[in-house]
């Protein structure tokens, strides 16, 4: 009896995993992804808010030249507008979740390729603006260095 259980085992992991094997694992893997997007989105949100809020109070308290104020005022609008596409990340982040939840209980015959259709419209939709949150961010820090490098300059 040991010896047909361990056949039918080696069988099976030779064969490799079932479809619904690979299926729950995919689908666990996809939520493990959206978890963590959703860590790092938070992280990015903290750190832009958190500089908005910090150089508004520099640019009110610091007295600098007009251009040197100028590189502060322009980083915070671009950490600002990078806060608010993050938030729209979130958001889209939150909308797939719960297209997951209705198109996997869906008793429509064809929701995997409606779900398919679905996270490839999400995805090129995100990546869009991932990638202008990553221009706006970069840019705001380019500013927010240009800001320090003019005060010390004019000290």
């Amino acid at each position: 009896m040991a010896d047909q259980t361990e056949t039918s085992s080696n069988s099976a992991s030779a064969e490799g995993l079932s479809f619904r094997d690979k299926a729950m694992t995919a689908l666990n893997l996809l939520i493990s992804l959206l978890d963590e997007a959703t860590g790092l989105l938070k992280l990015y949100l903290g750190l832009e808010t958190g500089a908005v809020v910090l150089f508004v109070k520099v640019l009110t308290d610091v007295h600098a030249p007009t251009l040197v104020l100028l590189a502060l005022a322009i980083s915070i609008f671009f950490f600002g507008l990078a806060a608010l596409i993050c938030l729209r990340l979130l958001m889209g982040v939150i909308s797939i979740r719960g297209k997951m939840a209705t198109t996997i209980t869906s008793t429509d015959p064809n929701w995997q390729n409606v779900f398919d259709l679905e996270v490839k419209n999400w995805q090129t939709e995100m990546k869009r603006a991932g990638s202008r949150m990553e221009w706006l961010f970069r840019l705001a820090i380019l500013f927010a260095s240009v800001f320090v490098v003019g005060v010390l300059l004019t000290r």
